[in-house]
């Protein structure tokens, strides 16, 4: 064994890993002859890129050895890449479906509760937040009352807004 690749948590649908760049670059420069690996989706779990590790290591004179396949082919290559792909498809359907039903309970749909809300006792509660970031910075020149925001892109004091006074 010359050498151990690892990306630890980082999600194997990237090719932007460092583990994984310096496997190839390390192939081409002749270091080994032979990737032994866990399963092939351990290199990656994207269809294009699974292709394209497989075409470089070739290109290298590498080969793909894995503990539940056996030695990588273009069969191997193009049947895991697909059901790899329809895997990560399928993970990301439900991980939509769980945050979805998260949030339709109350609760934050990532764990954390977005700007503006707050976490107690597991459900989401709206906090007092500013509606816009200008609001409570802005002072009316006239009387010196707070301003808001009224529409998208206009303000207005609160005090000429209660008597009926736009300016």
């Amino acid at each position: 064994m010359v050498e151990t690749y690892s990306d630890r948590a980082i999600s194997g649908a990237s090719m932007i890993r460092a583990g994984i760049q310096e496997l190839l670059a390390d192939a081409q420069a002749g270091r080994f002859d032979m990737v032994l690996s866990e399963a092939l989706d351990r290199l990656s779990r994207d269809q294009e890129d699974v292709a394209a590790v497989y075409k470089r290591l070739r290109f290298a004179g590498v080969s793909i050895v894995t503990l539940s396949e056996g030695e990588i082919n273009e069969r191997h290559v193009g049947l895991k890449g697909t059901m790899n792909a329809l895997f990560l498809k399928d993970l990301a359907i439900k991980t939509h479906r769980g945050q979805r039903g998260r949030v339709e309970a109350g609760k934050a749909g990532s764990g954390r509760a977005a700007y503006g809300y707050r976490v107690i006792h597991q459900r989401l509660h709206l906090t007092n937040r500013p509606v816009t970031l200008l609001s409570g910075l802005l002072v009316c020149g006239c009387c010196g009352g707070r301003v808001s925001m009224i529409m998208t892109d206009r303000y207005a004091c609160r005090n000429h807004l209660r008597k009926g006074i736009l300016q």
